[in-house]
């Protein structure tokens, strides 16, 4: 009976423990997974859609061409030429989008740039600004520089401009970019995080993220290509230019290339004798900031001088030179940034400034270097006057020279 008594104990000890056992157990843990984010692709620029992708196709200053050609590695790719003489070489994006305050986009591209070492550029890609109440022009660029970088510009109200990242330019070599844009006028909410070659990038300060006014004037467009660099050939390929809600929606592939082409060696400079206009005093019809006068006869070609809208106005504008005293020359050569929109040029000489009279002239064929060479006259005071063929004709002229040879 004692026997029947412990073992009916241990039994019951042993049910009570299982199911305090089992109501000690903790349910399953349930797993949320977060919705995976659709990317949404905006715009897509690729080159085998031809020029129905752009707003403006040819934005083009000189004798530059825009063309879809075909990559050995990539196919169908955009080739901007800006030849040497020109100044500008780019597309406007992007038709049928419009990037509004508050949006967040990622704009992905690829691109090789095929330029002598050394050569600045005022850009290679532009967050431009169009419209009324323009404060910063250009937000956004990315530019090679005379040191051999390509950097990364913020431009706030004022054109008060940020280096945000730089590296060394690889030359002939493709490139892979992502630059995210939370678009705004407002420099607290708006920022730019970048990605080169799929590794996004640490931006001045350390950080990732870049605040600053995104928005500008009436509305901002991405423009491809090459802009400035006058004095160069420089060649951007462009491939898979896009616009998404996703940074892998945006990203351009890489693929196995060959090896890159040789660095072009820099265009040699025509040889001129020593000119009589550098670094004299001069005089215009008008200049905007940036590009004065006296940037034509610098001895820089990548300087020039750009007279205002208003001037141009009657078709007319002119720069003119004091060389301090009279003295003789027959021969001229003058560096623009486009001959088409030139209808005729004149240099023009005095003795007192006043009295103008005409060494040479002409008005048809004119390129975006012109070497003129004239009978001999002897002055202090001398005059290029240009005629332009419209008003909306954008001129700049990087170097006048005069000599005597």
């Amino acid at each position: 009976m004692k026997n029947l008594f412990i073992a009916s104990f241990i039994i019951l000890c042993f049910f009570s423990c299982k199911k305090k056992k089992v109501a000690e157990e903790k349910p399953a843990e349930v797993v949320i997974v977060p919705p995976v984010v659709e990317g949404k692709l905006l715009w897509d620029g690729d080159a085998v859609k031809g020029n129905s992708v752009w707003k403006v196709a040819q934005n083009i200053e000189g004798t530059g061409t825009i063309s879809a050609v075909n990559d050995v590695t990539y196919g169908s790719v955009w080739r901007f030429n800006k030849p040497l003489g020109s100044h500008r070489t780019e597309s406007h994006a992007a038709s049928g989008f419009q990037a509004k305050e508050g949006d967040d986009i990622y704009i992905g591209w690829r691109s090789k740039i095929s330029m002598p070492a050394n050569i600045g550029t005022n850009a290679v890609f532009q967050w431009k600004a169009y419209g009324a109440d323009m404060q910063q022009n250009f937000p956004i660029i990315f530019s090679t520089t005379t040191n051999g970088n390509l950097h990364l510009m913020h431009y706030a109200p004022g054109k008060i401009g940020t280096e945000v990242w730089k590296t060394p330019l690889k030359i002939n070599v493709w490139n892979r970019f992502v630059l995210r844009l939370k678009v705004s006028r407002d420099g607290s909410v708006g920022f730019m995080e970048f990605w080169y070659n799929d590794e996004k990038q640490a931006l001045t300060g350390g950080t990732q993220r870049y605040y600053g006014r995104t928005l500008d004037a009436e509305y901002c467009d991405p423009k491809w290509g090459v802009y400035g660099g006058d004095a160069q050939l420089i060649i951007n390929y462009v491939g898979k230019p896009r616009i998404a809600t996703t940074y892998e929606m945006a990203k351009p592939a890489k693929l196995t290339e060959p090896a890159p082409d040789p660095i072009p060696e820099p265009a040699t400079d025509p040889v001129d004798p020593e000119s009589l206009v550098v670094d004299k005093p001069v005089a215009v019809s008008s200049e905007i900031s940036g590009a004065k006068g006296i940037n034509a006869v610098d001895d820089d070609l990548d300087t020039y001088w750009q007279p205002s809208s208003g001037d141009r106005k009657d078709l007319n504008i002119w720069l003119s030179a004091d060389l301090g005293t009279a003295k003789a020359f027959n021969g001229m050569r003058v560096f623009w940034n486009r001959g088409d929109v030139i209808a005729k040029y004149q240099l023009l000489y005095s003795a007192d400034g006043n009295n103008w009279q005409i060494a040479y002239e002409k008005s048809s064929a004119i390129s975006t270097i012109e070497k003129s060479n004239f009978t001999k006259v002897t002055a202090r005071y001398v005059k290029l006057n240009i005629t332009l063929t419209d008003d909306s004709s954008n001129l700049t002229t990087s170097e006048w020279r005069l000599f005597e040879e």
